[in-house]
């Protein structure tokens, strides 16, 4: 017979497991946690559904190199938001297996004059 605090370390650790099992499927990286929202990112050269907070800051920080003159480039793309996450996601894979996504990088002063496409 199993002894009641056998079975109580088991359901206590699967718990447990559980919990960071979650967690763990909502970080993409050390950058990046999973959400609707979708970004492309300049730098690393991909797109990623993030959450409210990486958006955020995907805009802010396009708004930063939007005041540095001598950059032709943007760091991060912030596109939208989406339903859900799996949505987003599937617009993900539309857009990486198109190739859409160095177009979101360029500051629009800079194609006309000195990018072509």
């Amino acid at each position: 017979m199993v002894s009641p605090r056998i079975l109580l370390v088991f359901l206590i650790s699967g718990c447990i497991t559980s919990l960071f099992a979650s967690e763990a499927q909502n970080i993409l990286s050390d950058k990046y946690e999973s959400g609707p929202f979708l970004i492309y990112d300049c730098l690393e050269k991909h797109w990623t559904c993030v959450t409210q907070e990486n958006f955020t800051n995907c805009k802010s920080q396009r708004e930063e190199d939007s005041l540095k003159l001598d950059v032709y480039t943007h760091s991060c793309s912030p596109i939208g938001l989406f339903p859900t996450k799996e949505s987003c996601n599937q617009r993900k894979l539309f857009l990486t297996t198109h190739h859409h996504g160095q177009r979101f990088c360029v500051k629009e002063e800079w194609r006309s004059k000195n990018v072509s496409f």
